[in-house]
């Protein structure tokens, strides 16, 4: 079939032959007969190539059909399957009874060798897209048809969470998928609905030890700026043999000291103020066991402790 129609493909034109420019009819013919010589050679990525300069110049029908049988020898089924349609198309437009027949026929061989995609389940999601390598797919009812290859499908419904799956089929396999879109619901919690809290947990003994900790810490701090004060203050007072009249040079040991001595102080107060409040909390948590009825909360204004 293939050569018979290759043979033919230059004798049924939608524009005849007399009408189109000598040059162009007689580049068109020297294309044909090179890509008849290269199908029959089975060159055919090459015999495609002229094919289509034909079909350029000026197409017919047998031409793309002609083309068609070369891409599918070329596994380019779904290619091979839009050229067949074109030219099923092309042939009812002008009434060319005998090139429709032939395309419908090649059709149907080609549909037959198809690699395929069955998908189980599409019925669920009527409104469902699929995507065959991120292109729109041919599908005949719940068939996908492909190419040979390793191919990457997406499913996609509204309301439904896109469904990705990796296929790899070789020459007229079939395989099938399981169609199982969740619902889009299920990709995230809604914002706006608050997360319930735990069922049946204890007390939460992190926030009031931390609170504890960082106020330890500061008081800590501040015992030693206190300190370190008082050692200036020492010195200065040393310096000075006991008299109030101290030299100038002293000074400035003298006001290290005391401001050493303030700013223990306040830190001091602070570190005392968080290890009091994280007492507290802690003696809230391990007497209400984590109920809300009694706590101790941090908020932007400082500790809140409330019952």
């Amino acid at each position: 079939m293939l050569s018979a129609l290759i043979a033919g493909a230059l004798l049924t034109s939608s524009v005849p032959a007399a009408a189109q420019p000598a040059d162009a009819e007689a580049r068109r013919t020297q294309l044909f007969q090179e890509g008849r010589r290269l199908a029959d050679e089975g060159r055919w990525a090459e015999a495609a190539e002229r094919m289509r300069q034909v079909i350029s110049l000026r197409s017919a029908p047998k031409a793309l059909i002609a083309l068609a049988l070369v891409e599918r020898e070329l596994t380019r089924h779904l290619e091979a399957r839009a050229l067949l349609t074109r030219a099923i198309a092309d042939a009812q437009a002008q009434s060319l009874a005998d090139d429709e027949v032939a395309a419908k026929k090649a059709l149907a061989e080609l549909e037959a060798i198809f690699c395929r995609v069955e998908l189980s389940g599409a019925s669920s999601a009527p409104e469902l897209a699929v995507f065959v390598d991120d292109q729109p797919a041919v599908r005949i009812g719940d068939a996908v048809l492909v190419d040979p290859g390793r191919h990457v499908l997406r499913l996609e419904a509204s309301g439904r969470k896109p469904q990705r799956e990796e296929v790899t089929l070789a020459f007229k396999q079939k395989v099938t998928i399981l169609v199982g879109l969740e619902p889009a619901a299920s990709l995230a919690p809604n914002s706006s609905t608050p997360a319930a809290p735990p069922e049946g947990g204890g007390p939460s003994l992190v926030g009031p030890l931390v609170l504890g900790g960082v106020g330890l810490a500061a008081g800590a701090a501040g015992a030693v700026l206190l300190a370190l004060g008082a050692a200036d203050q020492a010195d200065a007072e040393e310096q000075c043999g006991g008299t109030t009249g101290c030299p100038e040079s002293v000074r400035p040991l003298v006001d290290s000291g005391a401001n050493k001595i303030i700013a223990g102080d306040v830190v001091l107060g602070v570190g005392g103020a968080l290890a009091v409040g994280g007492a507290i909390w802690l003696i809230v948590e391990l007497a209400g066991g984590g109920s809300t009825e009694g706590a101790a909360r941090a908020r932007p204004g400082g500790l809140v402790v409330s019952f």
